[in-house]
């Protein structure tokens, strides 16, 4: 399968993980606890990588793959590659398709799976994970399909490697893992921080996510 394709530069951290590991456990004072791994953090970080994503739709991503001869399910890339949230544009030949909605293409065209096939003219998304072409592709070709569209970041696993997150939000997934630690440490001093940390995500990093993420803010323009 081809690897995701990224249709512009995309922000990162200035930590690497492993900096970013670091700095959310020295700050809960529980570097080198036996209860909390490196691998419990890289997987904390992620989450909140994956949290931001969900919350501001602001990750975009691009597949290209190929179609089968009579087969109108297209099989979207899953992990470690991008994940997607929401497709947004599908190119054939790099030639714009029109989008429908799942329902109507099975309330409308009941035998679309099997029905002849032809150049594809419409596409319908089936949540992040499939799409569907119809009428049914007549041919095998491969990379002839391009798929634009919200996405989950791919997966940070290496040390050095950077998050992927936009600027000015670094300090969110920070947080997302430190109220995480909180959790997975609620039976001790946990308890303790959790409702703060808690109370931070939701009141603060959800709308501040929001509002970073949509554009210039009316009320933050001065009127001339």
């Amino acid at each position: 399968m081809p690897d995701v394709l990224t249709a512009q530069p995309t922000p990162r951290s200035r930590r690497t993980l492993s900096e970013a590991r670091n700095a959310v456990a020295r700050s809960l004072n529980v570097k080198g606890a036996n209860w909390l791994t490196d691998a419990d953090l890289t997987f904390m970080l992620n989450d909140g990588q994956d949290e931001v994503a969900r919350i501001s739709r602001w990750y975009r991503a691009g597949w290209q793959g190929g179609t089968t001869a009579s087969t109108a399910q297209i099989d979207l890339p899953a992990a470690p590659l991008a994940r997607f949230l929401a497709v947004e544009e599908v190119y054939p030949d790099d030639q714009p398709l029109l989008q429908i909605r799942f329902e109507l293409l099975q309330e409308y065209y009941r035998r679309f799976r099997t029905q002849s096939a032809a150049d594809p003219r419409w596409w319908a998304a089936n949540g992040g994970s499939a799409l569907y072409l119809y009428p049914t592709p007549s041919a095998t070709e491969a990379d002839i399909l391009k798929v634009y569209g919200q996405a989950l970041p791919p997966y940070v696993s290496q040390d050095e490697d950077k998050l992927y997150v936009p600027h000015g939000l670094e300090n969110a997934i920070l947080d997302f893992a430190r109220l995480q630690v909180c959790l997975k440490d609620a039976p001790g001093e946990g308890a303790r921080r959790l409702p703060w940390y808690a109370g931070r995500w939701e009141n603060y990093w959800v709308s501040e996510i929001q509002r970073v993420t949509a554009g210039v803010n009316p009320e933050d323009v001065t009127a001339m």
